[in-house]
Parts: structure tokens; sequence; C-alpha cells
């Protein structure tokens, strides 16, 4: 897996390719976002699920991204709609 494979899956997300996280996140994975904190790629896995049950056209745009010795930092506006609103986190 390199970062350019993770991006499209990121840009693609859907139920549908949910299923292929385990290609991109190990089973002991750490999230952490200004509403979640915990480990575990099942976990993960449910609040992607969540995220489709309750917001409408939910979607990752990738603006920026550090490569050095390895590592990457990927910025990215997450868009989605609830209620007929449109919010983006970015």
């Amino acid at each position: 897996m390199n970062l350019e494979q993770l991006r499209v899956w990121y840009e693609g997300l859907s139920k549908e390719t949910l299923s292929d996280i385990d290609k991109f996140y190990s089973s002991d994975v750490f999230f952490k976002d200004p509403f979640n904190e915990f480990s575990g790629i099942e976990k993960l896995t449910k609040l992607f699920d969540h995220m489709f049950e309750k917001l409408d056209n939910p979607h990752f745009v990738f603006i920026d991204e550090v490569k050095s010795d390895g590592q990457a930092f990927l910025t990215w506006n997450f868009l989605f709609s609830m209620k007929g609103k449109e919010y983006k986190i970015h």
C-alpha cells in the first residue's frame, strides 16, 4: 500500500469500499478526531458505517501533502450534508 492508494480509497470511500479498510489500517489502529478516540479496526469500521447511515454524501477532498523520510502528513476537507444543510470540516 502506498500513499496514492490510500488517497484514492478515501476519495472513493463508500459503504461498498469500506470492506477494504484492512488494506490500509492494522487491526490495532489508533483513531482520534475531535469527537472520538479509540483503538481497533472494528471500531473504525463502525464509525465509518455510522457516518454513511447518518450523513448525506460524506466525502473527503485532499488539499495538501507533505512527505519526508518515509512519513507523510495529509490535509483534507470532510464534506457532507445533513438535514439539507452542507458542512465542511477541515
